[in-house]
């Protein structure tokens, strides 16, 4: 068994290799390739690619994705997510895991940070006291005209269930439809959706220095929105086992206004009927004040389900129980193998690598 580490710098050509051609499955996809190339807070010679191999084949990988941490005086520090992470099933039970944790851990001076893994393995690192609890991000994930065939498409494959979660899904939409009905209108607020953030957003951004704790601004955000993760097309040449190949994906900004004056702006993604609220940036209490517009962006968009991570919008959101069918709490915690100051600094919803995706 033999581990191999990828840098940035040799990502492009190793992807061309023959030892990358010959794998059955692919342990980076293309568009990963080019997003960490582009990664503003990267470096030529950070490791990010960690793989395994047995007499030629693949069976374990491990991708990070450098980012940094801002403290109150705005000094970085340069750490690694934890990102994608995967075995061959033939090979499970072995440990594979160990030397995929261990050899970044050691490149990364043990500063790792990870979110959204799967219970299991969060578990794991957690029991072993490589990870502690460093940020917990506890909100809401509100449905709307929920889909529940592609809710439960991985947990109920016998089709006898089909028609069942068919006719769930009219239920739902016609008790949304009856429930919207005797809701009050939501109230107009003149908003502005665009691309890229402009002026306006920068200079806001601007004034967030020294209180987020990640410090993404323009060239950052630009990047996130220019080079996700998911795939628009199929392509069966990309086994890649976390390859998005849903059609609809759109990430916007959502500039806001109070009488015409630029108030604040937020950045929200959808995957196909799918919402996430990313991050939130205004004036006074803007968070709460957005609460109106996302309701407004979901309904449009016939959203299935909305997820919140941010406490003062999901809460501003649940003092509107007209607008929503039901909602659920949902956690999207960070866990840390080393000590950092955070008290009193901003964590946003699309801090970590979620926002790709």
């Amino acid at each position: 068994m033999e581990l191999i580490r990828i840098k940035i710098k040799e990502l492009a050509a190793f992807s061309k290799g023959e030892l990358f051609q010959n794998f059955e499955i692919k342990p980076v996809s293309p568009l990963r390739i080019e997003s960490y190339i582009s990664n503003p807070r990267a470096k030529e010679e950070d490791p990010v690619l960690y793989i395994l191999i047995e007499n030629g084949k693949l069976i374990a990988f491990r991708t990070v994705l450098p980012d940094m941490i801002y403290d109150h005086k705005n000094t970085p520090l340069r750490f690694a997510w934890c990102s994608g992470v995967w075995s061959d099933p033939t090979f499970r039970g072995k440990k594979l895991w160990e030397p995929l944790l261990e050899a970044p851990l050691e490149d990364w001076n043990n500063k790792l940070l990870f979110t959204n893994y799967a219970p299991i393995i969060q578990a794991l690192y957690t029991r072993n006291n490589l990870f502690k609890l460093a940020i917990p991000r506890q909100g809401y994930r509100f449905y709307f005209r929920p889909d529940f065939k592609e809710l439960f498409k991985n947990r109920i494959s016998n089709p006898v269930f089909k028609p069942l979660l068919s006719a769930a899904n009219a239920i739902a939409s016609l008790l949304y439809t009856l429930k919207s009905c005797f809701s009050t209108s939501l109230p107009d607020i003149k908003i502005e959706e665009i691309d890229y953030p402009d002026r306006d957003c920068i200079e806001l951004l601007e004034n967030y220095s020294g209180s987020s704790l990640f410090g993404r601004g323009e060239k950052e955000f630009n990047w996130i929105i220019n080079q996700p993760w998911v795939m628009k097309e199929k392509d069966p040449s990309c086994r890649y086992p976390f390859s998005y190949d849903r059609i609809e994906y759109k990430i916007k900004i959502v500039k806001q206004f109070s009488q015409n004056i630029f108030s604040g702006f937020f950045i929200y993604s959808t995957i196909n009927r799918e919402m996430k609220v990313l991050y939130c940036f205004g004036k006074n209490d803007t968070e709460t004040s957005a609460t109106i517009p996302i309701l407004q962006i979901a309904k449009t968009n016939n959203i299935s389900h909305l997820t919140v991570l941010s406490s003062s919008i999901s809460k501003a959101i649940r003092g509107k129980p007209g607008y929503y069918l039901f909602s659920k709490s949902y956690s999207s915690n960070i866990y840390s193998s080393f000590n950092f100051p955070h008290h009193d600094l901003s964590v946003f919803d699309g801090d970590g690598d979620n926002c790709f995706t």
